[in-house]
């Protein structure tokens, strides 16, 4: 994980760099060499995926938010067991499982992963 996550980092403070000189639609280019950069760094080569994790960065930037919002995000949906998902609830802060919650919720992800995990059998319910 510590890999995966120092990646991101990079990632992200590469894309930050970039949103101070280029648009947000130039850097989501399907020609853009971030996606390029992106495979590279995080070992996806799926345009989608590219899009949504860059798209989460440039909103938590313009927004002012600390990378770690879209770290969470991007860990969370990376992690393909219970195993890692505990590991990752267990040590994310409050803000940023709430702020998973809401993204789920948002965006009406319906994934079985996300359904019969237990975090979110007790915790849907709450502080939604």
């Amino acid at each position: 994980m510590q890999r995966e996550t120092m990646n991101y980092l990079d990632y992200a403070n590469y894309i930050e760099k970039l949103a101070l000189v280029l648009s947000k639609e130039e850097i989501l280019n399907q020609n853009s060499k971030e996606f390029l950069i992106f495979k590279n760094y995080l070992d996806n080569d799926s345009f989608e995926v590219f899009q949504s994790t860059t798209k989460s960065i440039l909103n938590s930037y313009y927004a002012r938010q600390p990378i770690s919002f879209s770290i969470n995000t991007y860990m969370f949906y990376q992690a393909h067991t219970q195993e890692w998902f505990d590991f990752l609830w267990g040590n994310s802060d409050e803000d940023s499982k709430e702020l998973f919650r809401k993204e789920l919720n948002k965006t009406g992800l319906k994934i079985k992963f996300f359904d019969n995990k237990k975090q979110f059998n007790t915790d849907m319910t709450c502080n939604v």
